[in-house]
């Protein structure tokens, strides 16, 4: 039996997935979509923790960074003025998120010619449990929009 706790993204609620189970997730309305899929993050050796997950949530740069991406896919510039933060602090909490499939990049050719990396949310929800004593966090992802890149199994982060 588990017990849990549901984290909803609603407009800015603010990894490691050692686990990946692709599911057919059902969406508000009850029906299954393939556009979502279900990641397990488990306590595991040299993988981030369900705790370091939810720390990175509950951190207010990376609750603010989610909160401007559920409304638009934005390059990192624009995060640091709309999340009023620095750079090096954007760019550290984006890698993070990445890094749990949270967000997904993409290539964006400005009319300039110049072309600049955009970042867009995956984030739909987070569910904490305790699975026969073991805690673990089950994060539901939406497919990038343009980008198919499944993420990777990262490792605890160096900061």
């Amino acid at each position: 039996m588990s017990s849990s706790t549901q984290l909803h993204r609603d407009a800015g609620t603010s990894n490691q997935t050692q686990e990946h189970e692709a599911t057919a997730v059902a969406d508000t309305t009850g029906a299954p979509t393939d556009s979502h899929r279900e990641l397990v993050v488990t306590a595991d050796g040299d993988q981030a923790s369900p705790m370091d997950l939810l720390d990175l949530l509950d951190d207010d740069y990376a609750s603010r960074i989610l909160q401007a991406l559920s409304v638009e896919s934005r390059p990192a510039r624009d995060l640091v003025e709309a999340c009023e933060a620095s750079r090096s602090t954007i760019y550290r909490r984006l890698n993070r998120l990445e890094s749990y499939g949270l967000v997904a990049t993409d290539v964006e050719l400005h009319e300039d010619g110049h072309h600049r990396k955009v970042f867009e949310s995956t984030f739909e929800r987070a569910t904490f449990e305790f699975e026969d004593g073991t805690p673990q966090v089950r994060l539901v992802v939406t497919e990038p929009e343009q980008v198919s890149a499944t993420p990777s199994t990262p490792t605890r982060p160096s900061d």
